[in-house]
């Protein structure tokens, strides 16, 4: 497997910054803005119906709940990809795919991840995902107390809507997993290369071929 950077701030130490400022705040003291612009790809996920999962549990086991979620995610998404994980939010996950990270094609990386969680979801998360792409900027965010670096663009605002889409679906017993993104990221994309047929293997060494089950579908 090919190097992966592990981090946004790893990305930004090993680049040249195409926004370096220094910037008056309006009250006498001035602050950096330092960050690289990028194409890329955003993949927003989280676990379904939280709140009420976790309603009976105790802060610990909220914690513990949670952390299996990201470690199981983390896997299925970056497993052969050269995504890196922004940040965690809450039940929340942002991954962000781009060629400046090494990947061929960031947005069916980032499908492929998707539909690696979905496929894999042992223990029901059921996660509302969301991809969008454009321009972000990766830049360091906070203050000299506390600061980390982050992603920043319409195509996270956008991806976060997208994940939105399935919460809206799932109370109406609509589909069991979606991947949600803007019809024109698609942009002529080999659909059954990125939902290839599962092959089941037996005792023989014979293998079995399932369909895919999944549809792409303009709403």
């Amino acid at each position: 497997m090919k190097h992966r950077l592990s981090s946004l701030e790893d990305f930004l130490i090993s680049s040249d910054l195409s926004v370096d400022a220094q910037l008056d705040d309006g009250w006498g003291e001035s602050f950096p803005v330092k960050g690289r612009e990028i194409e890329a790809s955003v993949l927003f996920a989280d676990i379904s119906s939280f709140s009420s999962r976790t309603m009976d549990l105790s802060s610990s086991e909220t914690l513990i709940f949670a952390n299996i979620f990201f470690a199981w995610i983390t896997a299925e998404a970056l497993h052969e990809s050269s995504g890196i994980v922004d940040k965690y939010i809450g039940d929340e996950i942002m991954l962000v795919f781009s060629k400046e990270f090494g990947s061929s094609n960031p947005f069916s990386e980032a499908l492929t991840a998707a539909r690696r969680m979905a496929e894999n979801d042992f223990l029901s998360y059921s996660p509302h995902i969301g991809i969008a792409s454009g321009q972000v900027t990766v830049g360091y965010v906070g203050t000299p107390l506390k600061y980390n670096c982050s992603v920043f663009g319409s195509a996270v605002a956008l991806a976060a809507r997208c994940a939105a889409i399935k919460r809206d679906l799932a109370t109406h017993g609509c589909c069991s997993s979606i991947i949600a993104f803007p019809s024109d990221s698609w942009n002529g994309n080999d659909f059954d290369a990125l939902f290839p047929p599962k092959r089941f293997s037996y005792p023989t060494k014979d293998f079995v071929e399932q369909p895919t089950t999944w549809k792409l579908i303009d709403q």
